[in-house]
């Protein structure tokens, strides 16, 4: 299972990116490939010794650009290969070139540490330790991960205890977590219990689940309190959520606790509905009635009405009890303004005028004015009650001040944070940990986190 830390390149973007161009040593490698035998780490240039023609294109390239996968893809494949070529005290000197508030500096050192730890172990230690850099979560997470496959993860843990400050720990533990998994779940799973923090847990049976879900719910159900079992079961169905949701929904109705059911249904409902090969409606009818939960209904409705609307709707109004439904039928819109926004449009056009079209333009409009304000306006006018229509761009102009309002108080562009009505706060949280994983969406203290443009 890959590293929880880092994302993985993309490299069909970055054949594209850079033309078809190859340079001996630069050119990118399939993670599929097999490994070739360590070569001696190249002696480091200097720090104004420039780099080879291709990488010193990518590095400016990811400078110049603007979209944000782009700068990704290029500085993930600078960051692997100067980590390897060159060691990681040079790709320190070459991250300084990265904006130190944005999270890039931190992530291509995270990736240079990978590569370098591959190339030399104790050089890229030791460069970590001179350079003060084991403070990064990205590069403490790296390097112990590093450790723990060349030399056990008894010797990782003790590395992690004596080397990386407090504030990384948690991070560094969580790989070794996953490398442990992948061979001894059971004994991982005991030893990530005892932390103070669940990420590492949580990563074990995630990658427990993948193996053998069965046994990852009964090693839950057996250790663990009910309240911690509702915390936990997700992450050991996330592989299952979608491989073998059918499967994954017999177990979580017969083995778990209705609390800690309700907590994994949801994920299992969108891809059950997503298969053209299942019948979503047949598959909630054979739910206990106490599992028939909101949350459930929104999920199937929403991986559902992509591929048939009408059948959708009329199972919802259906299933839905009257006074929920206005609420229900927003969120299914919102998330389906999410997956597939053409589907949408094109079912708004052929729409005729009605309250439904009207609550799916409102709920349509209020996604779009956290990317596109004016595209939410446009949205808005299709609203047959002026009254409505004067409410709805009310609305919209004040979420797109909030978001202003926002940013300008050190909030991060991209990431929005929402209070317990889905509206933008007016200042992002203080003292707010921030994760980004695998470069889904991060989690927060208790405010809902917002991708802007999702």
């Amino acid at each position: 299972m890959s590293s929880l830390w880092f994302r993985s390149v993309r490299l069909p973007l970055a054949a594209g990116i850079l033309g078809g161009l190859a340079l001996a040593g630069c050119s990118p490698k399939s993670a599929e490939a097999p490994a070739a035998a360590p070569a001696p780490a190249a002696a480091a240039p200097a720090a104004d010794e420039p780099l080879p023609p291709l990488l010193e294109k990518m590095m400016a390239k990811g400078l110049a650009s603007q979209d944000d996968e782009t700068r990704t893809t290029l500085f993930e494949l600078v960051a692997d290969e100067v980590g390897e070529t060159h060691g990681l005290a040079e790709a320190e000197v070459l991250a300084r070139r990265l904006p130190a508030d944005s999270g890039e500096r931190d992530t291509f050192l995270g990736n240079a540490a990978q590569a370098a730890a591959k190339t030399n172990l104790d050089d890229a230690l030791l460069a970590a330790t001179n350079a003060k850099l084991l403070a990064s979560e990205n590069v403490a997470g790296a390097l112990a991960e590093a450790v723990a496959r060349a030399r056990g993860v008894e010797s990782a843990i003790t590395w992690v205890k004596d080397n990386v400050p407090d504030s990384a720990q948690i991070a560094a533990y969580t790989t070794i977590a996953n490398v442990w998994a992948e061979t001894d779940p059971a004994g991982a799973a005991k030893w990530a219990h005892t932390l103070s923090d669940t990420g590492p847990l949580n990563q074990v049976l995630s990658t427990w689940g993948d193996q053998d879900l069965p046994a990852a719910v009964a090693w839950i159900n057996g250790n663990t309190t009910a309240e911690e079992q509702v915390a936990l079961m997700p992450s050991a169905f996330d592989s299952w959520s979608s491989k073998k949701p059918l499967e994954a929904t017999k177990l979580a109705v017969t083995q778990l606790s209705p609390e800690a059911a309700h907590a994994v249904l949801p994920s299992l409902a969108s891809p059950v509905a997503t298969d053209p090969a299942n019948d979503p409606a047949a598959w909630y009818a054979a739910l206990p009635a106490g599992l028939q939960a909101p949350e459930v209904r929104v999920a199937l409705a929403t991986g559902w009405i992509g591929r048939d609307p009408a059948a959708t709707i009329a199972w919802l109004q259906k299933n839905t009890p009257p006074a929920d439904f206005d609420d229900t039928w927003k969120q299914v819109v919102q998330q389906w303004a999410v997956s597939d926004s053409a589907d949408l449009d094109k079912w708004l056009k052929d729409q005729p005028p009605g309250a439904l079209r009207d609550a799916a333009v409102t709920a349509y409009a209020n996604e779009l004015a956290f990317s596109d304000v004016d595209s939410a306006k446009k949205m808005a006018a299709q609203l047959s009650d002026p009254a409505a229509q004067a409410a709805l761009l009310k609305e919209i102009d004040a979420t797109a001040a909030a978001i202003q309002k926002q940013l300008s108080a050190g909030g991060t562009p991209g990431l929005i944070f929402l209070d317990q009505n889905g509206k933008p706060l007016e200042s992002p949280p203080q003292g707010l940990s921030i994760q980004v994983q695998g470069g889904g969406a991060p989690a927060g203290n208790g405010t809902a986190p917002a991708a802007a443009g999702n």
